[in-house]
């Protein structure tokens, strides 16, 4: 049996490779985050199921910087047996790759439920509340618009 320490410790892992594979866009350290059918509910989007579909809209957000950093803090969890709730804040501050003066810079919290699996612990329910720091630059994720769109065609089932 693990101790809570050693629980929140293991549990922060997923969530610092979250914030790396972002910053860095290597999108497949994702698997290490994430179970496969993961649910997830992104600030407005609507509620996204599986890894595949949550990690291409989190890479269109991102991918319309050319630099990012996350910064994540005050982890709490709850720990029952192999499942847990953890709540966590993040500051990210995200650069525009088409002006460099244009920067967004966002505060906020997740709320995740985390299996532990042979692997490690990874999130099985995702949730992600985020508010600008000053103004939001206007289009800031205008590149994000047309994958946004057909990931929210795919959930919903429309053409």
């Amino acid at each position: 049996m693990t101790s809570y320490a050693e629980d929140l410790a293991a549990l922060s892992i997923p969530i610092y490779r979250y914030s790396l594979a972002m910053d860095q866009k290597r999108w497949e350290v994702m698997d290490e985050v994430f179970t496969e059918d993961v649910t997830a509910a992104m600030g407005d989007h609507i509620e996204m199921v599986g890894r595949t579909t949550l990690v291409d809209s989190i890479a269109a957000a991102i991918d319309c910087c050319s630099a990012t950093h996350h910064m994540n803090s005050n982890i709490l969890a709850e720990v029952d047996g192999d499942m847990a709730e953890v709540t966590w804040r993040v500051r990210a501050w995200h650069q525009s790759k088409d002006a460099a003066d244009c920067i967004l810079e966002v505060v906020g919290y997740y709320d995740a439920s985390f299996v532990r699996t042979p692997d490690g612990w990874r999130a099985c329910r995702w949730a992600e509340q985020t508010v600008p720091v000053g103004p939001e630059p206007p289009n800031f994720f205008a590149g994000a618009a047309e994958a946004w769109a057909a990931i929210d065609a795919r959930m919903t089932g429309a053409s």
